[in-house]
């Protein structure tokens, strides 16, 4: 998820073609109901990777205040 509350994450600028060559996997996600500025962050991030982010159904940018909608997510996605 793409958080915003901790300056000293987003203070920095994003070197693109060594996140885009990352050689784990990164799952970008998004809530249905966060505002559409961050669900276009993740959209861009995930593009740069050749991929789309999840939708978490229900919640909105603070995942962890929806909890429910993030117990269901992490089931449907876990191994």
């Amino acid at each position: 998820m793409v958080r915003d509350d901790v300056p000293i994450l987003t203070a920095g600028r994003l070197d693109e073609a060594a996140f885009a060559a990352l050689p784990v996997e990164v799952r970008l996600a998004h809530g249905t109901r966060s505002p559409t500025i961050f669900q276009d962050i993740a959209t861009r991030l995930a593009a740069l990777r050749g991929d789309r982010p999840d939708a978490v159904d229900g919640a909105g940018h603070e995942l962890y205040r929806h909890p429910l909608a993030a117990a269901a997510y992490i089931r449907g996605h876990s191994g």
